[in-house]
């Protein structure tokens, strides 16, 4: 039932809203540029939204009383979500806002767990921006609100509503990473650690199984040098590369942290090259290594010749 001191004659087209405030266009561009909803369904999501603020404003405690049972909600029509959504951002720039903090936390509690997609982006504008329009007052509890900071005439920064414009732009996981990242720190600024914290538990549960950053192995005390002379020589074959796919420029800092994995500390592997160098058995190794592995060689082929040659001889004993 609507209010007798409250009226809302349904607008006729998105215009209509927009005209009449920066709340409404703030609404709207989030809507249509980080959800993708069209301007009609924008349209009448505004028009209910509209009808249901003016009846919450007219009477806060009963819609405060009433939504204690939200937590209960389940499977609400999208449209009346959406109205929801709307009338949450709308209301969070009214100046009855403090008065209906516990009705709008357990309105937000219901999209997030049935709308979070579309609602999401509509609490991370609203949040961000209303302390900074005059004479709007945010949704959120005392203990959640922060001043807004004073940021120096010289000082570079972007609009929230310009960096998240960005986002559409950049791959999917780019985007997902700004995203995040503005949230986190919106969320840091109006003090709601409890949810900060749930995002960090959320994004390391998601984490794979990190591998050991220390080896169970070491380079044996007297084979250093030997370690860093297969290495330089290997490197030159490009087999290693860095994670962004290009070859090992820089020998040292390779050598240093394989060794650091292995347990083993290599200040200097240019110096130790160098010296190995100067002796006439620099070549020893791999030598050694070619015997080692012609010797692997012949005996695999070997091994093969006389897996042929069973194979042969069961076949001459089978009777079909």
């Amino acid at each position: 039932m609507s209010s007798p001191r409250f009226r809302h004659q349904p607008r006729k087209s998105i215009n209509d809203f927009l005209s009449e405030n920066i709340p409404n266009q703030i609404i709207y561009k989030c809507l249509k540029d980080n959800v993708g909803l069209s301007a009609p369904t924008i349209l009448d999501a505004f028009n209910n939204a509209y009808s249901i603020c003016i009846e919450v404003i007219a009477n806060p405690d009963l819609h405060t009383a009433r939504s204690e049972n939200f937590k209960n909600a389940f499977s609400i029509n999208q449209d009346s979500l959406l109205a929801n959504s709307i009338a949450f951002a709308l209301l969070s720039f009214h100046e009855k806002a403090p008065i209906l903090s516990r009705f709008l936390n357990n309105l937000k509690d219901l999209l997030y767990r049935q709308f979070e997609d579309i609602f999401q982006p509509l609490l991370i504008a609203t949040s961000a921006l209303t302390p900074i329009l005059k004479n709007s007052v945010s949704f959120l509890p005392p203990s959640y609100v922060a001043e807004t900071p004073i940021i120096s005439p010289d000082k570079q920064y972007i609009s929230i509503p310009k960096l998240m414009q960005g986002t559409k732009d950049l791959p999917k996981s780019d985007a997902m990473t700004v995203l995040s990242f503005l949230r986190r720190n919106l969320l840091e600024a109006y003090g709601d650690w409890g949810e900060v914290l749930a995002m960090e538990i959320d994004r390391v549960s998601r984490l794979p199984e990190s591998a050991p950053t220390i080896s169970r192995y070491r380079i044996a005390k007297d084979h250093q040098t030997t370690f860093v002379k297969l290495l330089k020589i290997i490197c030159q074959t490009h087999i290693f590369e860095t994670t962004d796919g290009k070859h090992v420029s820089n020998f040292e800092d390779f050598i240093r942290d394989i060794a650091s994995f292995l347990n083993t500390d290599i200040k200097n592997p240019s110096s130790l090259l160098a010296a190995s160098r100067r002796t006439e058995n620099f070549m020893a190794i791999f030598d050694t290594i070619h015997d080692y592995a012609l010797d692997y060689y012949t005996k695999e082929d070997a091994l093969d010749q006389k897996r042929a040659n069973n194979q042969s001889r069961f076949r001459q004993g089978e009777i079909f």
